[in-house]
């Protein structure tokens, strides 16, 4: 888009796991929505990795920067900014004011009943944080963050849940049934909600069908009631493949779904070639940003370095002299029991 003398967009997402394409069903959204338009990384857009505090469900990941000037946070805002610079995945469908009434509303749905449910299966259910969540989350910090990073968000999850008035992860768990099950008949044979294109709708569902599809949560209640869904399972396949396997898909391509370089050429009147687009250098926000990371990393590595320093020099001297005077005081005592044994033999 840059090239074309558009605002750069610059993205900043939790990395990936399992096969997916971000941990967190959040960025996968944002990520989906800009892949179903035809939108990749980095020839449109600048894609980066979160790092440190920002490792967290309760932040507001993903970040969303337009050229150099404001940035949103995950949400209806986000999507709002897109539509501005014509991004607008419904828009592009021609759907029209009923079809998009409907589209925003199984999106809340989703929203509202799978994401509480699986921030409970992640964090709040023990084995699945020790066995899973917590190592994953815990790779991506830098030491020592590492080792009390996931249990902070872990505590920030469950207040969030609290609030929300979700706290039972029994209701939670089933508010998110109910949800897959109405998405299931809202689907139906249909490769896409949208139709035979994705749009908005499939974008969040996958976010969040592929999370508990692919997360090896020990405890997998989530999972086994997906299962009971084929359609919706299939619908996370199929978007997985056509939109986040390396390189064109044929797939993508047979459903009519035009890269947007070519349909601009086409538009002109020209025959657009295939051509792999060159690397694009990384914007100045995400450069900043790894500088950003890199100092963290400096200064957690420097603060380890001289407490560590801090302890050698203070406790060491005191510690070799306290071991010092054991053996002195020892060797006294060995010498006033041989004295003593000396003027018996004396006595003798």
């Amino acid at each position: 888009m840059a090239d074309d003398g558009e605002p750069r967009l610059d993205l900043v997402c939790l990395g990936p796991a399992f096969g997916l394409p971000s941990i967190s069903p959040e960025c996968t959204h944002t990520l989906a929505y800009l892949h179903f338009f035809g939108l990749r990384s980095p020839a449109d857009f600048a894609l980066s990795e979160a790092a440190g505090a920002r490792l967290s469900p309760a932040s507001a990941l993903p970040v969303l920067t337009v050229g150099a000037g404001r940035s949103y946070g995950y949400g209806h805002e986000q999507f709002e900014a897109l539509a501005s610079l014509g991004i607008d995945l419904d828009g592009a469908l021609g759907l029209d004011a009923r079809e998009r009434a409907d589209s925003a509303a199984y999106t809340s749905l989703v929203s509202d009943a799978l994401q509480p449910a699986l921030l409970h299966a992640m964090w709040l259910d023990q084995p699945n944080y020790e066995q899973v969540t917590r190592p994953v989350y815990a790779a991506r910090l830098p030491f020592p963050l590492s080792l009390y990073g996931p249990w902070q968000t872990q505590r920030r999850v469950f207040a969030l849940l609290a609030r929300r008035g979700l706290a039972s992860p029994h209701e939670a768990h089933a508010r998110a049934v109910r949800a897959l099950d109405a998405l299931a008949v809202r689907l139906g044979t249909r490769p896409y909600f949208a139709g035979e294109r994705p749009g908005s709708l499939d974008a969040a569902a996958l976010a969040y069908l592929a999370t508990i599809q692919r997360c090896p949560l020990p405890a997998d209640g989530l999972r086994r009631a997906l299962g009971a869904h084929a359609n919706l399972c299939a619908h996370a396949d199929r978007c997985l493949a056509a939109f986040f396997a390396d390189g064109p898909s044929r797939a993508r391509l047979e459903r009519g779904v035009v890269e947007p370089r070519a349909a601009a050429a086409a538009g002109a009147g020209g025959r657009a070639t295939a051509a792999t687009p060159a690397p694009s250098p990384l914007s100045e926000a995400a450069a900043k940003r790894l500088r950003e990371r890199r100092r963290s990393r400096q200064f957690v590595l420097g603060g380890v370095g001289a407490f560590a320093l801090y302890v050698v020099s203070h406790f060491l001297p005191a510690l070799l002299s306290a071991i010092a005077d054991a053996s002195g005081a020892g060797g006294a005592e060995e010498d006033d029991d041989g004295d003593d044994d000396d003027d018996d033999d004396d006595d003798e």
